[in-house]
């Protein structure tokens, strides 16, 4: 029992820090972390039994919930061999036939599925449905035979959790630059249209082509006020 006490508290203190490791601020890893637990109770049998969870989530949801085998770890070593007693109103009645008690009328009864029985009032056989805790372990679906089984799965989760905290905050300090670059191809857009370099022709001399109209400044002394520049007049030449 001690070992399972230490390995759930050591899961509660690694599943804050993991959701507090790769998230960039306290309120995001808090609700992360808090929709999480709420998750992981709803599906470990605790709050909903296991039969009840649906078929979808029944077959595979339970397995990989951690809280399942903390809780079954637990509550295994808790009620092993505790025996049980009855409230007299939590009793199941019945006349026995004549001729024969109760307990040698029920006993293939209980030895097929757990119990105790008991002569009450008037002869009637009082019958209670578990005789100790295992009986009623078995019947949500959790065995003694199991606890060094979930131990060992729930240390499992323990050390993933740690594993994903020293991952995440080695990435977060500066390790990601450590790691192999995968190359990527970038684009480059074409320009609609260029200007072209001036050429040098005589040193310190300018001289220009077209320098007193282009062909666009003729359209639009023309009155075309909307055109666009052609294709022609898109250019200057000048040569230095």
């Amino acid at each position: 029992m001690w070992l399972m006490i230490m390995i759930y508290e050591l899961f509660c203190v690694s599943f804050g820090q993991m959701f507090a490791a790769f998230t960039p601020n306290e309120l995001l890893a808090s609700l992360l972390a808090s929709a999480s637990w709420g998750f992981t109770l709803g599906f470990c049998g605790a709050l909903v039994p296991t039969e009840a969870i649906p078929s979808f989530w029944r077959s595979w949801m339970v397995w990989v919930d951690p809280y399942h085998y903390l809780l079954e770890g637990m509550l295994a070593v808790a009620i092993h061999e505790l025996p049980v007693v009855c409230k007299p109103e939590e009793f199941s009645r019945f006349q026995p036939p004549s001729a024969q008690s109760c307990e040698a009328y029920a006993a293939p009864f209980i030895a097929a599925h757990g119990g105790y029985v008991q002569t009450g009032g008037q002869g009637l056989c009082e019958m209670c449905t578990f005789a100790t805790g295992d009986q009623y372990a078995a019947g949500i679906g959790v065995f003694y035979d199991h606890r060094w089984r979930n131990a060992g799965i729930a240390l499992g989760f323990v050390l993933f959790n740690f594993a994903v905290v020293f991952l995440a905050t080695w990435l977060k300090f500066d390790g990601a630059r450590l790691l192999p670059r995968v190359p990527t191809m970038t684009w480059k857009a074409k320009p609609s249209f260029a200007w072209r370099t001036p050429k040098l022709n005589k040193p310190g001399q300018l001289e220009s082509s077209h320098a007193s109209e282009t062909t666009w400044q003729r359209e639009r002394d023309q009155g075309d006020v909307r055109a666009e520049p052609s294709a022609d007049a898109r250019e200057t030449r000048i040569h230095l």
